[in-house]
Order: structure tokens, then C-alpha cells, then sequence
């Protein structure tokens, strides 16, 4: 329970969290997504707790990846090796740990120079959708397919070529 007292006793005001204030969202949950491949992806978040980090796995048949982006590292161990390659991310200032500000400079050049951008609007879309199937299947207690919030068959979903 966040109150008075616990204010207090670490400083942080409700009212500045939209994480601890009085909504109608969820403060942790966790969606596994499986995709007609049969590669899955898992995703969970807390959002009342200490911790403010944001910590990254991605499992593949080629090895396996760690990110922290407190510490500004990532760890990459290849499959069939004890090999680690590890990056160290410089700390950036900005949104979101510097992302914002490389993405809208993204935007502005593919902008100027009529270049494609890393990420489409159809890559936007099924994001979106993957986002609310996930939220319904929270909401509703069950498995909910993507063709139930998307026309995954609408040509407008093909990138051009």
C-alpha cells in the first residue's frame, strides 16, 4: 500500500507515478507469444517495485543475449562456445536511455534523404496488435489469436518489395 508514510521513507511521490496512482491499468503481467513459426517470444513487467531497470534475454538457435540498461551492457554468449562477446553501451542522455533522440534523428534523415526507415508502418502495426492481443488476453483470462484484432490477411500487412 503506497501512502504518506511510505512517501517519506523513500521520497517518491505518488502523484509524479503514473505507476501508483489510481487507474485502471495493470501494475505487473507477463504475455508469451507464439508465432506461426514456432519461435515464441515471453515478456513480463513490474512496474511497482525498487528496481528501475529494464533487463533484456533474447534465446536463439545461435546463442543466446543479455542486456541491462542500467549498466549499459550487453552480453552475447554464441551457442557451442565459451565465447562472450560483451558490448558496453555509453550512458546517453535523453528519453529512454537515448533511444528517443536517435530515433527521431532516424526519422528526420530518412525524412531528407527519402530513405526507408529501420522500422515500417506495417512493423508498427503488428507491434500494436501483438500489444492489444496481449492486453485482452490479460483482461479476458484467455488465449486470444492475433487474426482476432488484426485482418492479418489485408494486403496493406505485405511490405512492398
Amino acid at each position: 500500500m503506497f501512502d504518506d508514510t511510505t512517501a517519506r521513507v523513500d521520497g517518491y511521490q505518488k502523484d509524479l507515478c503514473i505507476y501508483l496512482s489510481d487507474k485502471d491499468t495493470h501494475d505487473q503481467g507477463v504475455a508469451i507469444v507464439e508465432y506461426d513459426n514456432g519461435a515464441t517470444a515471453f515478456h513480463a513487467e513490474y512496474f511497482v517495485t525498487p528496481l528501475t531497470n529494464r533487463y533484456y534475454r533474447v534465446e536463439g538457435t545461435r546463442g543466446h543475449l543479455e542486456a541491462n540498461i542500467k549498466s549499459g551492457r550487453v552480453e552475447i554468449c554464441p551457442r557451442w562456445s565459451k565465447e562472450r562477446i560483451v558490448h558496453e553501451i555509453p550512458a546517453d542522455v535523453g528519453e529512454h536511455g537515448g533511444a528517443t533522440l536517435i530515433m527521431c534523428a532516424d526519422f528526420i534523415r530518412c525524412l531528407r534523404k527519402g530513405l526507408r526507415p529501420a522500422a515500417s508502418g506495417i512493423d508498427g502495426t503488428w507491434s500494436v496488435a501483438i500489444g492489444e492481443a496481449c492486453e485482452r488476453a490479460r483482461a479476458e483470462h484467455r488465449v486470444v489469436k492475433i487474426s482476432e484484432v488484426l485482418d492479418v490477411k489485408n494486403p496493406l500487412l505485405r511490405e512492398e518489395t
